[in-house]
């Protein structure tokens, strides 16, 4: 019997996603963000660390200069063979998990796959998107890891709206 190559590959649930999370900030973020900034780098220059001074007025340039850069999209693919994004594709068999986090403004899909070096991915699902029904759809493929949180770096990124 023949079976048709394009049934595993073919989308189940597919999204297009930004990449990364895009906060609006006030005009009171840039101005604490730029005490503080500056603050560190005279510090820094006060016990004689003028290459840490350098490189946090740089990454303050950098930030400024980069705050109305819009993140790139990325097209999501969900089939029965596995998962698809960017330019990757991971066999469910290579997956070892996934977990969603729910934060106030948005929802991240988060999943594990074992590699000679482990790597997790995220991505953010879009509003019309029911998490529930992701949910229940990937665990027809993958395990849920309930027991992940989201890691404290990401929070700290999230809450800071860097």
């Amino acid at each position: 019997m023949e079976t048709n190559s394009n049934t595993t590959t073919e989308p189940i649930l597919a999204w297009d996603a930004p990449m990364h999370m895009h906060y609006e900030r006030s005009a009171r973020w840039y101005s604490t963000a730029g005490m503080v900034a500056v603050g560190i780098a005279a510090y820094a220059i006060v016990t004689g660390a003028w290459t840490f001074a350098i490189v946090i007025l740089l990454c303050t340039a950098f930030a400024y200069l980069m705050r109305n850069e819009k993140p790139k999209s990325m097209h999501i693919a969900l089939s029965m063979a596995g998962i698809a994004f960017e330019k990757e594709f991971f066999v469910w068999q290579y997956i070892s998990g996934f977990w969603l986090i729910r934060t106030p403004g948005f929802t991240e899909l988060h999943f594990e796959v074992i590699s000679p070096r482990t790597k997790q991915y995220q991505i953010l699902l879009p509003a019309g998107l029911d998490p529930a029904e992701l949910r229940g759809l990937l665990q027809n493929f993958s395990p849920e890891l309930r027991d992940r949180k989201e890691p404290i770096l990401d929070m700290i990124i999230r809450l800071c709206k860097i």
